[in-house]
């Protein structure tokens, strides 16, 4: 089990390292969404500690892609994305999970799923993917 979780985690880490700046925006919003999801399940399941875990990696994915926003005056793009990842954060760190109150977490998924939708059709008509 550990050699398989060794190789994956070196897998994910060249699949990062090699991978375009748009690409890695995509893989951000992909992992976001299982994090959020597994601390959804986690949160039903009422294994609190994996759920405290997984709101763990959600808050990296956010700020990974909150330190990838290049912020300038008057881009309301940049603005846009700041206000939605910061708006994230705070929902994944105010989620109640001791009190099993995964709302929070249907909210996060619900916004990552759009971003990435939104995000996966401009990489496909811009040929990058």
């Amino acid at each position: 089990m550990d050699q398989r979780r060794h190789a994956e985690r070196t897998y994910h880490s060249v699949r990062v390292k090699t991978a375009s700046g748009p690409r890695v925006i995509l893989m951000f919003y992909e992992g976001g969404l299982k994090a959020a999801g597994l601390a959804k399940r986690k949160i039903i399941e009422g294994n609190i500690r994996e759920a405290y875990k997984y709101r763990g990696k959600l808050l990296c994915v956010l700020s990974g892609l909150l330190s990838s926003l290049t912020v300038e005056a008057g881009h309301k793009e940049v603005n846009s994305f700041l206000f939605l990842y910061s708006y994230m954060s705070k929902l994944a760190r105010e989620a109640q999970i001791d009190k099993q109150d995964h709302a929070s977490f249907d909210e996060i998924m619900r916004i990552l799923t759009e971003l990435r939708s939104s995000w996966q059709r401009m990489l496909v008509d811009n040929g990058i993917v």
